[in-house]
């Protein structure tokens, strides 16, 4: 009879956690779908890049850590939820040269502070991460405006997609400086 209530209570305590874990995951997914599917693709390219980001780093052998799951979920949605917030390209190009600047400097902000909080959350260095997503936030921009169509683009994405891999170096050898 002891043997069947111990079986029993390990299985509660097994559906406990799994209901955490579904919570955990499955809340700020939700958060996202309300949001419209415009955020939900944000937060999957933002997770997605993240992952990507950190498994090249982690091959390139410029960080120790392996790529995690749960730290690319979590980037993935801060920029889900950051999505509203940014100027969409559409609107920014019908501007002026003046809106362009300014329109393009306030993205560059929204994805500092995405990066930042993200950062926080997943226990690297905020500073570091708001300072190069906003650095390269204007660099991307800079090249999407400079370079004719898709190659523009392109080099926008490759730029901005730069952040963790260039982050994860800075803070390698920043470690290495210090032995």
């Amino acid at each position: 009879m002891n043997a069947a209530i111990q079986a029993q209570g390990t299985n509660a305590d097994a559906a406990a956690a799994n209901i955490q874990t579904m919570g955990a995951y499955g809340a700020p997914a939700a958060a996202l779908t309300l949001i419209g599917p415009e955020a939900v693709t944000a937060a999957m390219l933002a997770g997605g890049l993240d992952y990507s980001g950190s498994a090249y780093s982690y091959y390139a052998g410029l960080s120790k850590d392996q790529p995690s799951f749960t730290n690319s979920y979590i980037a993935g949605v801060v920029g889900g939820l950051s999505y509203p917030l940014a100027i969409s390209g559409s609107a920014i190009s019908g501007m002026g040269t003046a809106g362009r600047i300014v329109a393009n400097g306030y993205n560059a902000a929204v994805a500092g502070v995405g990066a930042f909080g993200a950062a926080g959350m997943t226990g690297s260095n905020p500073d570091l991460s708001g300072g190069l997503a906003v650095g390269l936030a204007g660099a991307g921009t800079y090249a999407n405006a400079v370079l004719p169509g898709a190659l523009g683009s392109f080099a926008n994405q490759l730029i901005q997609g730069m952040a963790g891999p260039l982050q994860n170096y800075i803070q390698n050898h920043q470690s290495q400086q210090k032995k």
